[in-house]
């Protein structure tokens, strides 16, 4: 099965909210979706520079590409992969466990196949939309399209100025922390990539575990 989540933040800091859920969700492997191939190659890259492992296929890459890429999500050696809708057709990668909308989709049944990547072959999946004012209305489509409504929240220390508008939910803006849905414990010989629970600074923020560089010496980059 998989959960939903609608996360409210503002467009230019959607990459700082990603990074701070991604220091503290546990993960095993992701699927990051935007819409166009310039993004995917601009925010895998700038992921890998804030220290998380992550590649980029697109349209227009290569099919012998394409298929190593997803190879490495399988294995474990990608745990990051930044993904249109046309590069992410057709994969299959049972270890997913989230899926990220960067950018909404223009069509819910995009988004329907999009979240479908997840929570497969009984295990849980968590598909979370980051989401700016001018896409409130792609929201409201796909809750029509889906018959169901998504949880709205805020995500801590990156609320928007200008909130979108938000669906009818039982959820309170505010409500979810990132971590706050964190899978089950792995099964003996799983793998996972556990980013540990940060401590909370003196702004109520939190403070995610610095990634390791190529060298192995832990990065700090502090709180953003």
């Amino acid at each position: 099965s998989t959960r939903q989540r609608y996360l409210q933040v503002s467009y230019p800091r959607k990459l700082d909210a990603l990074t701070r859920i991604l220091e503290v969700e546990d993960f095993e492997a992701m699927i990051v979706f935007v819409r166009t191939k310039q993004v995917t190659e601009d925010l895998a890259e700038k992921l890998r520079a804030r220290g998380f492992s992550a590649a980029a296929i697109s349209g227009d890459v290569a099919q012998a590409q394409r298929e190593r890429t997803i190879g490495q999500l399988k294995s474990g050696s990608v745990d990051i992969l930044v993904a249109t809708d046309v590069a992410a057709r057709g994969i299959d990668v049972p270890n997913i466990t989230h899926v990220f909308n960067y950018d909404l989709p223009k069509f819910p049944e995009d988004y329907v196949h999009r979240i479908g990547r997840t929570g497969r072959a009984g295990r849980n999946g968590l598909a979370i939309s980051l989401v700016n004012h001018a896409e409130g209305m792609n929201v409201k489509r796909i809750e029509r399209f889906t018959k169901q409504l998504i949880p709205v929240n805020v995500v801590e220390g990156f609320e928007p100025k200008r909130t979108a508008s938000a669906p009818r939910s039982a959820a309170r803006p505010g409500s979810w922390k990132p971590g706050d849905n964190r899978s089950a414990p792995a099964k003996p010989g799983q793998r996972t990539f556990s980013k540990p629970n940060a401590p909370r600074s003196g702004e109520g923020g939190y403070k995610g575990s610095a990634p390791r560089s190529a060298d192995g010496a832990r990065r700090t980059y502090g709180d953003r």
